[in-house]
């Protein structure tokens, strides 16, 4: 039934009634070859039309409001471009259909479905070819999502050509495949509630819109679908993983062909991250948004999806949207392209701590990946409240952060999760010992972050108090860095720089170092001293840490 609904983007409509006027629809039926949900099947539609007493009037247009998550995929099978289509010389893979016209209830005309080149706001183009006994009719069928919320799909058949005086069209059929080329191209609805198409139409002799019998029927099977959305999260940037800063904040949702579709989300953020509400800037009301006019200053994000259905990604702005009854503004993603659709997230405080945002009611669409980022630093709308990093002073051991995620399908299925939220621009760890204080001897472990890359080369910096005897240096000094290094990666720079290479190609993510005694000299008496670590990325970028310690006696 998904494709049925799908297939009568041209028929839907037809299903008029239509008051005073003279022409209407006795009949109009769907037969999917199955009503499984989210199933690809063949499908046809028919409408039986009547025009009463009159030999006149015929119908100029048709509109078909589809129920939410009817859909045919434009992008799976190639496009004929319109030069061919109306030379009737479309290629045989851009074929997705077929059609009948019955004229007087005698005579059956045949004819092909293609699929046409998308013009500009199309979500998809049907070119229909009726091979006529008295010569060939082009019609075209575009289709576009509504915004009004539901984001179902409305077809337009319009410019119906009229037929010789006395003969008008009693009966159109027409069929959809369910797969076109080996690939799927329609898609049933995911949830399994009832579904009803409906539709109008406007006569060449009465130009007003009259409407006719719906067609419904409820899908099933949805616990058979797959529900399995991938959920990706990281937060800040260098400069802005530290206390009482303004982190950026990166989300990806990725789903699998032949999944049921979304229709809700639930993100509860770590303690260690909260709206900085002393930072919202402009905020744009709810008749601005709609009205498409949020100020430049609400901005606070990007947005981005993709889908199987669409050639080209969606993108646009995220914004501050103040929405009734709420005491924290929601988020908008404001996606833009050949399908436009706007996401709202809205935001409150949970347990007194904690940021809980939720998505609800989004619109029964495939999508490949949705991503959200908000800006982090002088616009950023998070605060951290204490370092994303590192759990202690000492900045020698990395924080963990997990966020509570939950994925509701349109289906009925539920998922839930606490991924690792990743922590971009965080220094690498140091930690050491420093034991004796005539002839100390020095160790010290360096380790780069989960989420930073691999280091090929570090320079240990020395404080004042301390200096290398180079002369000894090369028989006391040792380290490993997944492997053991060998003499020749270690060089001294002037009194107080250790060089150490020759770590393994692809990087090391952990490095230890141990200068034993005689290498190290001591001027005066040391009692704490801070080393400092610059370490060398696999991509060339240097990042520093660096390490208090306390000197022991032995």
């Amino acid at each position: 039934m998904t494709a049925a609904a799908t297939a009568s983007i041209v028929l839907a409509a037809l299903c008029t009634a239509p008051a005073h006027a003279t022409h209407s629809a006795t009949d109009f039926t769907l037969q999917p070859a199955s009503p499984e949900a989210g199933a690809s099947v063949n499908a046809s539609s028919s409408t039986t039309l009547s025009y009463g007493a009159s030999l006149t009037e015929d119908v100029k247009k048709t509109i078909g409001h589809f129920a939410p998550g009817l859909l045919a995929n434009p992008e799976a099978v190639p496009h004929c471009p319109q030069a061919l289509y109306l030379a009737d010389a479309c290629p045989p893979d851009t074929l997705i259909g077929s059609s009948q016209a019955v004229v007087n209830g005698l005579i059956t005309e045949n004819g092909r479905i293609y699929n046409q080149e998308l013009l500009a706001g199309e979500a998809g183009r049907l070119g229909i070819i009726v091979d006529a006994s008295t010569g060939k009719l082009f019609l075209t069928a575009p289709f576009y999502v509504r915004t009004n919320g539901d984001y179902g799909l409305d077809g337009i058949l319009d410019d119906i050509p009229r037929l010789t005086p006395g003969t008008q069209i009693t009966k159109l059929s027409f069929t959809l495949f369910g797969k076109a080329q080996g690939r799927n191209f329609t898609r049933g609805p995911t949830s399994c509630s009832l579904k009803v198409s409906t539709g109008e139409a406007f006569g060449y002799e009465h130009d007003v819109s009259v409407s006719g019998p719906s067609s419904s029927y409820t899908p099933t099977e949805c616990h058979r679908l797959p529900f399995k959305p991938t959920f990706v999260i990281s937060a800040g940037s260098p400069g802005t993983t530290g206390f009482k800063r303004n982190p950026s904040l990166r989300v990806r949702v990725t789903q699998q062909p032949g999944e049921a579709g979304v229709l809700g989300n639930g993100l509860t953020l770590p303690k260690e991250l909260t709206p900085d509400t002393g930072s919202f800037g402009q905020i744009c009301s709810e008749s601005q948004l709609a009205a498409g006019s949020c100020p430049a200053g609400a901005r606070v994000g990007d947005t981005g999806a993709t889908s199987p259905f669409l050639a080209t990604p969606l993108s646009g702005p995220v914004w501050l949207v103040q929405k009734a009854g709420s005491v924290l503004p929601a988020l908008v993603a404001d996606l833009r392209g050949r399908v436009p659709v706007k996401i709202t997230i809205t935001t409150a405080i949970i347990g007194g701590s904690q940021v809980r945002s939720t998505v609800t009611n989004v619109p029964d669409l495939p999508i490949g990946s949705f991503d959200l980022s908000l800006y982090g630093g002088p616009d950023g709308v998070l605060l951290n409240k204490t370092d994303l990093c590192f759990a202690n002073d000492a900045r020698s051991r990395f924080r963990t952060l997990r966020a509570d995620v939950t994925f509701a399908a349109h289906s009925g299925a539920l998922t839930n999760s606490r991924p690792r939220i990743g922590v971009e621009g965080c220094a690498p760890a140091v930690s050491g010992s420093l034991r004796g204080r005539s002839r100390p001897k020095l160790s010290f472990t360096l380790k780069s972050h989960p989420d930073a890359q691999r280091f090929r080369a570090a320079e240990l910096v020395l404080p004042k108090g301390l200096a290398l005897v180079r002369s000894k240096v090369r028989r006391q000094v040792s380290g490993k860095a997944s492997k053991r290094l060998g003499r020749s990666a270690f060089k001294v720079r002037g009194k107080r720089k250790l060089i150490v290479t020759g770590l393994p190609k692809q990087g090391a993510s952990a490095l230890v170092v141990r200068l034993g005694r005689g290498s190290l000299k001591a001027r005066g008496k040391l009692r704490r001293a801070r080393i400092k670590v610059v370490a060398t990325d696999v991509k060339g970028k240097r990042v520093t840490g660096s390490a208090r310690i306390r000197v022991r006696r032995r």
